[in-house]
């Protein structure tokens, strides 16, 4: 809410993603593609500015480590590039 920022900065220094700034108006804006939506932003302000709102994409965390990485290389590299990793990892040789 811009009306209830008061621009104190909390928020920005709250933020560990570097989602949260102050612009030309002196009110706090949150860059949503760098937001994790971890609330520190909100629990730190003082006026009551900021809260969480729900977005219509969920996100589901990977089950473990191997498939956040299986994912992070389909993302990166495509089938192909992530099916020759998976052939270099299997064989033993270092990538």
């Amino acid at each position: 809410d811009s009306e209830l920022c008061n621009a104190c900065g909390r928020c920005v220094r709250r933020c560990q993603m570097d989602a949260v700034g102050l612009t030309g108006t002196a009110t706090a804006q949150v860059d949503l593609d760098r937001c994790i939506g971890c609330g520190l932003c909100v629990t730190t302000c003082p006026t009551g500015s900021l809260s969480l709102v729900s977005t219509k994409k969920r996100t589901i965390p990977p089950r473990n480590a191997a498939f956040m990485y299986a994912k992070m290389y389909l993302e990166r590299r495509g089938l192909l590039g992530a099916a020759l990793i998976g052939v270099k990892y299997l064989l033993g040789r270092k990538i």
